[in-house]
């Protein structure tokens, strides 16, 4: 007797729990296949997703590195361009400077007026000739610009602009000749320090009608000729 069980009750019940527990034991080896199984589709399915989005991100990866390269040759092309524009457009800024050069008139600043007229205080009561072709009105301009100059430097002025007849050889820039060689030689500095053209030559006698009295001697005579282009 066990448990108030006869031996028999007790192996009978016992074989049944054994093959109970077998079962049980097969059913969770069984489930634990199972478990196994899925969790090897899981991970296999998860690496192989891995894998692909790996492969996507290096793809997405070269596209961008190829996009930045060609965004690199491109702003380096756009810069190139726009390197050679703005050369381009400094010649012609310069080829432009240089024809309103040429066509440009002579033409004292107000600072360079008063530097003359301060100059010509120095030599107050000398006389001054200022003589040009008949037909250059630009010297005509110009020569009154030094007329002004000398008036307000108390300076005797002899205004023979326009009074040159233009035939035959012109003369070039402007001379300056006189007794006075201080009045002169500071003349001739002065105005080649303001970019005019000028020298101590004297003009060769005008081959058309022009004024007498042009060879009398004067402590300054200026004669503006023709505006020299420049080179």
């Amino acid at each position: 007797m066990l448990w108030g069980y006869s031996l028999q009750v007790m192996d009978w019940f016992g074989l049944r729990l054994m093959f109970v527990g077998a079962f049980l034991g097969a059913v969770a080896l069984l489930v634990s296949l199972a478990s196994a199984y899925v969790l090897y589709r899981v991970a296999d399915d998860s690496q192989k997703a891995l894998v692909s989005t790996t492969a996507s991100l290096a793809k997405e990866s070269e596209r961008q590195r190829t996009l930045t390269e060609e965004a690199k040759r491109d702003a380096a092309s756009a810069t190139q361009r726009a390197a050679e524009a703005n050369e381009k457009a400094e010649a012609e800024r310069l080829a432009r400077m240089k024809i309103e050069e040429r066509l440009a008139p002579r033409r004292l600043t107000s600072e360079q007026l008063t530097a003359l007229t301060t100059l010509f205080t120095r030599y107050q009561g000398r006389t001054i000739r200022v003589a040009s072709y008949s037909l250059d009105v630009d010297a005509a301009l110009f020569g009154a610009q030094i007329l002004k100059a000398a008036q307000d430097a108390n300076l005797l002025v002899q205004d023979r602009r326009m009074s040159e007849g233009p035939l035959g050889a012109m003369f070039l820039g402007v001379s300056v000749t006189g007794t006075d060689d201080n009045l002169v030689n500071d003349t001739i500095v002065a105005l080649q320090s303001f970019g005019i053209v000028s020298s101590n030559e004297s003009p060769a006698p005008a081959g058309g009608i022009h004024q007498g009295g042009q060879a009398v001697p004067l402590p300054l005579k200026i004669f503006v000729g023709v505006k020299p282009l420049p080179q």
